[in-house]
């Protein structure tokens, strides 16, 4: 289902109208996130992504972070399902070419409802490392429209026949998965790239960062290849395995460790009443 947020609330629409700045000029940005019984997890920390994008591509948010939480509770606290997927997409609005008319945005949400999350033990993927590599720039810490490496990626991967794949940057620093961040097991603590190489911003990283369940670091191959076990993250499967063959690591038990204080910080996210702002 898909609405625009008119008059501080969502109205259901046909659909996202196609002539818009960010079906013609990719300019705008998405959140997606787990909606869990009505309410989003882990709201302070995407209001913090959401602020920092709006920020990074000039466009001007005309209502309040509570407004928008409100309208997004009232909607997905209607529907059945206890696991929701929900993006939300904000657009500048108006015309112009590259140049725009204004800098405020229109904002649409997609609300799907999805399988039961495995809160207990993690889902396992076959990965290898992709051919394609990813530019070290900072616009790949932000959840830009424009996603064509992503694409391209898992064309590569379901051409290879893997599950995933863990990517590298331009300067051959490992970067990240299609659809998530990465991180390693290496002397018994977590791993995962800074930013600066050009990796998603990703809630779950910030979120394990917070919590000191992890630490950012330059990684290369060999960090990889020596790893003791390997992991990604999204904000909608939370802790994915990732292995060789399907075959898992000598670490798999610390990851269903780090899996299970995840998901007890999910939960607390939902019921934190200061959520509306960041």
């Amino acid at each position: 289902m898909v609405y625009e947020f008119i008059e501080n609330r969502f109205v259901p629409i046909n659909g996202i109208i196609a002539n818009n700045r960010g079906f013609l000029y990719g300019d705008g940005f998405f959140e997606t996130m787990l909606i869990l019984n009505g309410r989003p997890t882990f709201w302070r920390e995407r209001l913090l992504r959401i602020s920092g994008t709006l920020s990074y591509l000039k466009i001007t948010l005309n209502v309040s972070f509570n407004d928008l939480y409100q309208a997004l509770t009232s909607v997905a606290g209607n529907e059945i399902s206890t696991f929701q997927r929900a993006r939300l997409s904000f657009i500048r609005s108006g015309a112009g070419k590259y140049r725009p008319e204004v800098n405020e945005c229109d904002i649409f949400l997609q609300l799907e409802s999805v399988d039961e999350i495995q809160f207990s033990g993690s889902p396992i993927k076959n990965f290898d490392m992709g051919k394609l590599k990813i530019p070290s720039d900072v616009a790949g810490n932000f959840k830009l429209i424009g996603k064509h490496y992503q694409v391209l990626a898992a064309l590569e991967a379901e051409e290879r026949n893997v599950d995933d794949l863990v990517l590298l940057n331009n300067k051959d620093e490992i970067c990240e998965t299609i659809s998530g961040n990465i991180f390693a097991l290496k002397d018994g603590q977590f791993i995962t790239p800074n930013l600066s190489s050009g990796c998603l911003n990703g809630v779950i990283r910030n979120v394990l960062l917070e919590n000191n369940l992890c630490i950012e670091d330059s990684m290369s191959l060999t960090d990889i290849q020596n790893s003791e076990a390997l992991f990604s993250t999204n904000s909608i499967s939370g802790i994915t395995q990732l292995v060789k063959n399907g075959t898992k690591t000598v670490g798999a038990d610390i990851v269903e460790d780090l899996k299970t204080k995840l998901n007890q910080l999910l939960l607390n996210s939902t019921l934190d009443l200061r959520g509306s702002q960041p």
